[in-house]
């Protein structure tokens, strides 16, 4: 029997072959592009951090050895004249790394609950390291962002980083696990769960976002809400050298842990964005809550009666 030739197959394999060879051209073209790119100069990060006398209450900032970012979030004014309660609600890097120094200080600080925001995969690799004594919740937020967009935006630059962190907020965050945020709200209203600790891996992003939510739902001036999440630059040169040994592979698109500013530090154009697009979306902080977040009123209340003084 002889050889059957499948009609227009030569054709569709040259097209094929032209279509590879056009793509093989185009990467090799970009990563020319990259590698002779101008690279920025960003400016220090502490000129992020907005001076805002409430923000720098002593005993904020809570010392560890093992991680970052942990502050109290007591000690705000509200605007009709209350004070957020002290040594109650704390936000926190990851706490995979305590040591049994850092173990003591969570015990005197008497933490009762810690609410983890990693993603399963952050959370399977570095679990939490806590002493026995203290409950702990799983609220993941999980990334699903194509490697390929993130590679995207890495080798576009400034502009790229600062809008892919922004649809990041409001996209992901804000809009798909609006259930994780009122879970942990829920969670910091019961008082027999706190003193307690919510975190992320930088303590910045997703914990970051829940700290707003609490602190406007108690009545925290959304300026000093601001001021508040731009902290965590403080800890920039942490996160810087937390990064470094995980983008090693992207040496070959001259792509180096500066370049990744954007997404290391904490704007405070990122938060602004994120809470005019709640109020966009949503009317207010409030029905965003008790919408798509899962909360009710009387949770929310509680919360004021229970963190107010």
């Amino acid at each position: 029997m002889g050889r059957i030739e499948l009609p227009g197959s030569s054709a569709g394999t040259m097209k094929l072959v032209g279509a590879v060879s056009s793509l093989i051209v185009a990467l090799a073209g970009m990563v020319v592009a990259i590698r002779n790119r101008k690279k920025v100069n960003y400016p220090d990060a502490a000129t992020l951090i907005i001076a805002h006398s409430a923000s720098m209450v002593d005993g904020r900032f809570v010392d560890l050895d093992g991680a970052a970012n942990m502050r109290d979030l007591g000690g705000y004014m509200t605007s009709d004249g209350r004070t957020v309660k002290r040594g109650q609600v704390y936000r926190s890097a990851r706490l995979s790394g305590l040591t049994e120094r850092d173990h003591a200080t969570l015990t005197t600080l008497g933490i009762k609950l810690v609410c983890d925001l990693r993603s399963t995969k952050e959370m399977h690799t570095e679990p939490d390291r806590l002493p026995s004594q203290i409950a702990y919740h799983h609220l993941a937020i999980n990334d699903d962002t194509p490697v390929w967009q993130r590679l995207s935006a890495l080798m576009s630059g400034r502009p790229s980083l600062a809008q892919q962190l922004s649809s990041l907020y409001t996209d992901l965050f804000i809009d798909r696990n609006a259930k994780v945020f009122g879970g942990t709200l829920r969670l910091l209203a019961a008082e027999s769960n706190r003193p307690a600790i919510f975190h992320c891996n930088a303590g910045k992003d997703r914990a970051g976002i829940v700290s707003a939510l609490l602190l406007l739902v108690l009545g925290v001036p959304e300026e000093t809400v601001i001021a508040d999440y731009s902290l965590s630059n403080r800890y920039y040169d942490h996160f810087r050298r937390m990064v470094a040994p995980r983008i090693t592979r992207l040496g070959v698109f001259n792509v180096t842990v500066d370049d990744l500013y954007p997404l290391i530090t904490a704007d405070p154009e990122i938060l602004r964005s994120a809470l005019a697009h709640i109020r966009s979306q949503y009317g207010s902080i409030q029905n965003y809550l008790t919408g798509p977040a899962g909360l009710d009123a009387v949770t929310l209340q509680h919360l004021r009666n229970s963190l107010l003084e």
